[in-house]
Parts: structure tokens; C-alpha cells; sequence
């Protein structure tokens, strides 16, 4: 056997040498972008290219990887994984090296954002007696809490320039929107209603705008803010539940999660920055969750249950041509577009 072995060996030697067989070339991982899925058991992360055709696992372990965020510029990922036995932030290359465990801490790290710059991460922690949002550098050094909250910081969103985080605050029944600067400096709030709960703070394209959901007047609606705190608008108004709002690239349009067309069940809305001509773009009776958009602004990509169970779908911006990208098996959710990808997207 291992004379025949050897053999095969020198013979696929001599015809590499000689030009007549070349090895076949390696598959690129590809960095379009990516998904947890339990195909495996558990949930694990994946990357896949734009039309589902290469889908490659990124993480192998018994455990929960999940909250999978890219770096600005694609080449890493930053995520939550229980494989240590604990909570904790980690990041890997794209390319699927080994992952690097940033934190270390008995606490709760979880839920990393990337810094523009991608030198940064803001994550949520409960090391100290409350959930607070801190930053790190993406080494894992200079860990400081930002928001020194007495009660609970979650949420954490930093604006385009990087200069502000934006984060929710709860204090009893009341959460309001905060800001503060990444050195835990000039904190300060947004929205101040004391019966409101405001959540899932979205910053506008140009920074200087948010977009969040806000519990008020016993409804879940969606509104924008100036980064100044003035100029409160609400943009839905209907008895049903509206929900995480994601502004178009350009700006001009944000995209929602709303119950009005599917009774208990959300589905993806899209509407103009000023609340106009709001439209339902799922047109199905079934759940779908986790909408975004592609960074053209030309493809949203989103969580269905319309196949019997949680998969990941992508369609044209306008709700047309919606098609499956992942396997017909497990769950599969958590999607987001690669910040960097070919140009016809």
C-alpha cells in the first residue's frame, strides 16, 4: 500500500513538471456576505457568495457563534461565541483563520459594532453590576465603559464619522435614545419622554439623523431625530407594530418591520425618509425579519419563514425577484451584505 501510494505521488509529481495536469485551483472563500445557520446543530457561522452558489463555514465548535459583524472594509469578522465556556467577543479574518478571543471577562460580552475606521469595537457588557456599552480596541486592549449607565446601556451604534455612539438607556418602564463620544465623554440624550420606551437607534447615511422605534401613545411606531436632539417626527402612524428601521444608503428611503398587513406576524416595509408612500415589499403571509440593505441600495437582503422554517432570502429593492440563498435545511438567519462588493450590486 504504501509503495502504490508513493507511486501516485511521484506520478502527479512528473506531470505537474511536465505541464500535463495541474491541481485544481483552490475555491476562493467568498466575502459577499454572511449568516449563522444550525445545519451542523448549532449555530455557527457562514459566508456565501452574493448568488448562494459557494457557501463556506467560518466557524467549527459544540457551541453558539452569533451577532457575526463585518469590518468596514470586509476583511474581518467580529462575533459572540460561547466556545470558552462564557460569553465573549471574538474576531476572525474572513478567509477563515482561527478566531482571536478579544475579551476576557466571567461578564456577558456580547453584540460587537465596529468603529468606521475599523480600529474600534463597541460591545455590551454586564461586568460590572448593569448591561453598559464599552469600547475596546480591536486587540482587546483599552477597555472602557462609555455610557456608565446605573440601570442598563444596550444597542450600541456608531455614527458614519465615528465621532458618536448612539445607544438605549432604560431606567424602570422609560428607555430613551443616548449619545455619547467613544471616550465616554459628553453623554447625553436624545429622546427624553418619561412613559416612552424608545429603542433600535439607526443613524442616517450623513450622520445627522436617527431613525428608532418608539413605544408611545400604546403603540410601537417608527420616528427620526436630529443628532442635536430637535426636530422629533413620527413616520408611521396605524395600530400595528412597527419596527427596526434601516435607512437606505443614499439615505432617501428606510426600510421597517411592520405586523399591519400580517397580523402577529412582521414583514418587511419600505418607506421615504419623510414617512411617505410606505409600501410592503414581503407580500406574503409569513414571517420575515432581519432586513437590510445591500450597499448599492439596490438588493435587500432579509429572515423568511415562508419555506417552513428560517432561511435567508435576498430581493430587488422594489420587492421583486425574491429568491433563497441558503440550504433547504436548519435555521438560517442574521444575514448581512459584505460593506464591500462587486460593482453591479
Amino acid at each position: 500500500m504504501a509503495q502504490g501510494r508513493v507511486y501516485w505521488l511521484l506520478l502527479a509529481c512528473s506531470l505537474v513538471g511536465a505541464g500535463l495536469w495541474q491541481p485544481p485551483p483552490a475555491v476562493a472563500t467568498p466575502r459577499d456576505l454572511l449568516f449563522v445557520s444550525t445545519v451542523d446543530g448549532d449555530q455557527e457561522i457562514y459566508v456565501a457568495s452574493a448568488d448562494g452558489a459557494t457557501v463556506v463555514q467560518l466557524t467549527h465548535n459544540s457551541t453558539d457563534d452569533r451577532n457575526a459583524v463585518w469590518s468596514p472594509d470586509g476583511r474581518y469578522i467580529a462575533f459572540t461565541s460561547m466556545q470558552d465556556g462564557n460569553p465573549e467577543i471574538y474576531v476572525m479574518s474572513a478567509d477563515d483563520t482561527e478566531p482571536r478571543r478579544l475579551t476576557q471577562h466571567p461578564g456577558l460580552d456580547a453584540y460587537p459594532q465596529w468603529s468606521p475606521d475599523g480600529t474600534r469595537l463597541a460591545f455590551v457588557s454586564d461586568r460590572g453590576r448593569h448591561d453598559n456599552v464599552y469600547v475596546m480596541h480591536v486587540d482587546g486592549s483599552y477597555v472602557i465603559n462609555v455610557s456608565n449607565s446605573t440601570s442598563s446601556a444596550n444597542n450600541p451604534r456608531w455614527s458614519p464619522r465615528g465621532d458618536l455612539i448612539a445607544f438605549e438607556e432604560s431606567q424602570g418602564r422609560t428607555t430613551n435614545i443616548m449619545v455619547v463620544r467613544p471616550d465616554g465623554t459628553d453623554k447625553r440624550p436624545l429622546t427624553s419622554d418619561p412613559k416612552a420606551e424608545d429603542r433600535s437607534p439607526a443613524w442616517s447615511p450623513d450622520g445627522t439623523q436617527l431613525a428608532f422605534m418608539g413605544h408611545r401613545q400604546r403603540n410601537l411606531d417608527i420616528y427620526v431625530i436630529g443628532v442635536d436632539g430637535t426636530g422629533e417626527r413620527r413616520l408611521t402612524e396605524d395600530q400595528w407594530i412597527d419596527t427596526a428601521p434601516v435607512w437606505s444608503p443614499d439615505g432617501q428611503k428606510i426600510l421597517f418591520l411592520s405586523t399591519r398587513d400580517g397580523g402577529a406576524r412582521q414583514q418587511v416595509y419600505v418607506m421615504q425618509a419623510d414617512g411617505s408612500d410606505q409600501r410592503n415589499l414581503s407580500q406574503t403571509s409569513t414571517e420575515e425579519t432581519e432586513a437590510s440593505w445591500s450597499p448599492s441600495g439596490a438588493q435587500i437582503i432579509f429572515s423568511s419563514f415562508r419555506d417552513g422554517h428560517v432561511a435567508v432570502y435576498i430581493m430587488q429593492a422594489d420587492g421583486t425577484q425574491p429568491r433563497r440563498l441558503t440550504p433547504q435545511k436548519g435555521y438560517q438567519a442574521q444575514p448581512l451584505f459584505a460593506p464591500r462588493v462587486s460593482q453591479h450590486r
